[in-house]
């Protein structure tokens, strides 16, 4: 699916002028004496300088990891910003977003303050696994042509994948909007990404993380992947220096061969803790349910007891994430896959409160 741009745009961002930056205007360049921006010439600290608004180094290592073009790569404050740009850029309040709950909970806070109109198509629940409802998706975009649907893949909180065919289905059938995919866990998973989609699908934006696998919240470092068309808008409403030096150097070493080996190797070991937990749950006479997760977490529903087995874990110096006052989760609690020790210790709490509620395993 082929769209133009400007056509999907908010019509204020169609009118606005972009903020010029002084290190927009000119690249940098050390042989120059730079007294255009305002920053302490009375020092030689390190990061005395502002950074690129687009770091061209991270752009290529990320570009080549990605497997795609640096022109086709927003970097941004991790996803949650590249969310907030879109539907700022995209959104009115006559339009509609179409969401698939439960999933993350940003799509639909940033959403509801650009528009009230937020379509919901359920998840489906199978058995032990989750799964999306392509074919009600797809009926209610001809219905209702929505301007963003948003498809987490893998979904948080349920773990479940969608698969690149439907993604392309769905794609396909937005005559006018855009399919937000957002691969925050993708590496965790055997999904193919949505990525390969960008040649026939211009309406595609990948949002990607460095928070999960590659183990770097705290950096708060994220990406868009789009038609270059489509980066072009975000280069035009993104703050001027949205990622500080440090994080940029610091995100660029992530994507080094051997700091890459490394998160391979923490992915499987990952895994292989997350099956072992998975079997010990489902073991566990107060556990209803343990979901199928392609990613770093578990999501569990308990016999009735969700939210005090969260507090009882709490009182236990387990911190988990009670997801019961979400629809369609009542007592279920999600779970992320922590180190041997840290495991080791939740299933010493988990016989404890067998033991406490007098549960027999």
């Amino acid at each position: 699916m082929k769209q133009n741009v400007n056509n999907l745009l908010s019509p204020y961002i169609k009118e606005h002028t972009p903020y010029s930056s002084a290190r927009s205007l000119k690249k940098f360049d050390n042989n120059l004496c730079y007294m255009d921006a305002n920053e302490s010439n009375q020092t030689s600290l390190e990061y005395r300088r502002y950074p690129d608004g687009q770091p061209t180094l991270l752009k290529q290592a990320m570009a080549r990891y990605y497997r795609v073009k640096p022109d086709q790569i927003c970097v941004l404050r991790g996803i949650d910003e590249a969310l907030d740009l879109t539907i700022r850029a995209f959104v009115n309040p006559s339009d509609s977003v179409l969401i698939c709950p439960p999933t993350y909970g940003m799509y639909e806070v940033l959403s509801s303050m650009a528009s009230k109109k937020i379509i919901k198509v359920p998840l489906e629940n199978l058995d032990n696994t989750w799964s999306y409802s392509t074919k009600k998706i797809i009926t209610l975009i001809k219905k209702t042509q929505p301007k963003l649907v948003f498809v987490c893949n893998p979904n948080n909180p349920t773990g479940n994948s969608i698969d690149l065919e439907a993604i392309q289905s769905i794609a396909q059938t937005m005559k006018n909007g855009i399919l937000i995919v957002d691969e925050a866990y993708i590496e965790y998973s055997n999904q193919r990404s949505a990525t390969e989609l960008l040649a026939i699908n211009n309406n595609i934006l990948v949002m990607r993380t460095l928070s999960k696998a590659f183990g770097l919240a705290g950096l708060r470092v994220g990406c868009v992947i789009a038609s270059e068309n489509f980066i072009k808008v975000f280069d035009t409403i993104r703050p001027p220096y949205p990622i500080p030096s440090p994080c940029s150097e610091m995100a660029m070493d992530a994507f080094k061969n051997i700091r890459l080996d490394r998160m391979h190797s923490n992915i499987s070991l990952t895994n292989s803790i997350k099956k072992d937990l998975t079997f010990f749950l489902k073991n566990k006479n107060f556990i209803e349910k343990v979901f199928t997760s392609d990613t770093n977490f578990l999501l569990i529903k308990t016999k009735n007891s969700g939210s005090k087995f969260v507090k009882y874990c709490a009182s236990q110096g387990i911190q988990l994430r009670d997801r019961n006052n979400e629809p369609h989760l009542s007592d279920c609690i999600r779970i992320t896959i922590g180190n041997q020790t840290e495991i080791i210790k939740l299933k010493t709490v988990c016989r404890k409160w067998d033991e406490v509620n007098n549960v027999k395993t």
